[in-house]
């Protein structure tokens, strides 16, 4: 049997045109979705930056922590909320607004006072019980923490530090991600009869118009500064 063969040279086709855009295209990520996440980082780096001088003028003109703050927090809650509460806190560092007022308040009304310690980078934070006095160990970002033999404990209420926060209480951090994955995992755990509350501390003058949100950013339940509480 004989094959006949005849040979056609091959037809030049174009590469596929992908449009990145359409979220239909077959990739890891759509790209529109990393151009909007990328958007979000940026804005907020640049935001930290401002923020950061921003709040460093603000604490200059002020007695830190305010004379007043303490007097505001105890208009939102009664004495007895606080007895046996399991609080956190943090030990203020450059112009953050200082919740000792605050600790020394709660801690005579019955609280159980701790501080955040750094285990590990991109990692929850732990905390540890604190009293006044106690000695502490150097940490990360020029922080301090109670030594690593002090009990842990897991906070009830949470007050935390800020640059900048808005109108629906979305904070803006420093970028380590350590409060935003500590409140996931702790909020993962926690009961519907005993939720965690959180609480950020900052100047009233850091409040803005808005935060850039990205997808796992969660507002805190609260807001205090030396004006007002936000709830």
């Amino acid at each position: 049997m004989v094959f006949s063969f005849t040979w056609h040279p091959p037809v030049y086709q174009a590469p596929r045109r992908i449009d990145l855009n359409k979220t239909t295209a077959v990739w890891p990520y759509h790209r529109k979705k990393l151009l909007v996440m990328n958007n979000i980082d940026d804005d907020k780096k640049n935001l930290r930056r401002r923020m950061m001088a921003l709040r460093k003028d603000m604490a200059a003109g002020h007695a830190n922590p305010p004379a007043n703050i303490a007097t505001l927090l105890a208009g939102q809650f009664s004495n007895s909320f606080w007895r046996g509460k399991k609080i956190s806190f943090y030990l203020p560092i450059g112009s953050e607004l200082s919740p000792n007022s605050l600790l020394t308040m709660l801690q005579n009304l019955g609280a159980t006072i701790c501080l955040p310690a750094v285990v590990a980078p991109a990692t929850p934070l732990v905390f540890r019980a604190y009293n006044p006095g106690d000695k502490l160990q150097p940490e990360p970002f020029s922080t301090m923490a109670p030594m690593a033999d002090k009990p842990e404990i897991t906070p009830d209420i949470m007050f935390v530090p800020l640059l900048a926060f808005d109108e629906k209480k979305f904070r803006l951090g420093y970028g380590g991600g350590f409060y935003d994955r500590t409140i996931a995992k702790l909020l993962s755990a926690v009961s519907a009869a005993a939720p965690l509350i959180t609480i950020g501390l900052a100047w009233d003058g850091q409040k803005i118009d808005n935060v850039p949100v990205g997808e796992f950013d969660k507002p805190l339940d609260c807001i205090l500064t030396e004006r007002k509480f936000y709830s």
